[in-house]
């Protein structure tokens, strides 16, 4: 298994709406996250995300999938992510990539 640690800053400022009514946030804060490849055959590596954001919103991420090699130059992937921030609320998606590397 091949592990990779991601950290970083990042600055949000935008907008929601309550009730018909437009809020304003801006802050500033911290992520930290580890993002794991596990190959499982020559052609298809299983995938995971967790991660957290922590400062004036908070939000916690995690996400497993799927990559799949068709040949040298082209590649797919799917990953399920969930997502609950204290901002913007919970959400639920499904990633799916395509990929032709120029060789």
């Amino acid at each position: 298994m091949m592990t990779f640690l991601t950290g970083g800053y990042n600055y949000n400022d935008g907008q929601t709406m309550n009730d018909g009514i437009i809020e304003r946030h801006s802050g500033h804060s911290g992520y930290i996250g580890l993002f794991a490849l596990k190959p499982i055959n020559d052609k298809l590596t299983a995938m995971g995300v967790v991660g957290t954001t922590q400062g004036k919103h908070s939000s916690y991420w995690g996400g497993a999938g799927a990559s799949y090699l068709i040949n040298s130059n082209n590649s797919f992937n799917a990953l399920l992510v969930g997502v609950d921030n204290s901002l913007y609320g919970s959400d639920n998606r499904v990633v799916v990539n395509y990929r032709y590397e120029f060789k």
